[in-house]
């Protein structure tokens, strides 16, 4: 089985080359240790030695210490989370309405020709991370995407059994990449760490 690293790092400048089709400026990125050449494969190489024009380039700065592939998992995308209030199931009840008022409810709000009350009594708080198809994910998380899939296709629950410490659920979504390479070389807009506790 292949060894899995990972590099990770932050842009410190970015820029149109004087190659693009729409101007830019040159850049020569004088203190830049290696260059990284996209090809069919990306390669590093020395400064200067490119076999391609490009068109765009950022210069980013690599952390020293090499983490674990596994220590975080890296989001695409910048929504994080969110927190809403929910009932306990045991507190539900069904009563009925009159008829013409029922069109204004959704339809998790619906149980036949009545109406579901959940009286409001715990916070519940949930995150997503949207990661691209193909991109190695953390073990742990494996679970979180099968569960995000089953809970997209089915109506959102009204009621959660209430918590016995804070914890967010974590939706993990996966994206569709729209080239070969975004899987395996992307911008993260945030991350979150494998062995936090207080995440499901």
């Amino acid at each position: 089985m292949p060894t899995v690293r990972r590099f990770i790092g932050r842009i410190i400048e970015d820029n149109r080359t004087e190659n693009h089709p729409r101007g830019g400026s040159a850049s020569i990125m004088r203190m830049a240790t290696h260059w990284l050449d996209f090809g069919a494969v990306p390669v590093l190489i020395n400064p200067g030695n490119s076999t391609t024009t490009p068109v765009t380039q950022a210069a980013i700065l690599l952390e020293k210490l090499e983490p674990r592939a596994d220590d975080f998992l890296y989001s695409i995308k910048g929504k994080r989370g969110r927190a809403e209030a929910s009932s306990t199931p045991e507190r539900l009840r069904i009563e009925d309405v009159p008829e013409d008022l029922i069109a204004f409810f959704t339809p998790r709000s619906i149980e036949g020709e009545q109406l579901i009350f959940a009286p409001r009594e715990h916070v519940r708080e949930t995150g997503r991370v949207s990661v691209y198809t193909g991109t190695p994910i953390p073990e742990r998380f494996l679970l979180n995407i099968d569960r995000t899939v089953r809970n997209r296709g089915a109506l959102a629950p009204v009621a959660h059994e209430r918590q016995i410490r804070r914890r967010v659920e974590l939706n993990v979504i996966r994206e569709k990449a729209n080239h070969a390479l975004s899987p395996y070389f992307f911008k993260s807009l945030f991350r979150v760490r494998t062995g936090d506790e207080d995440i499901e």
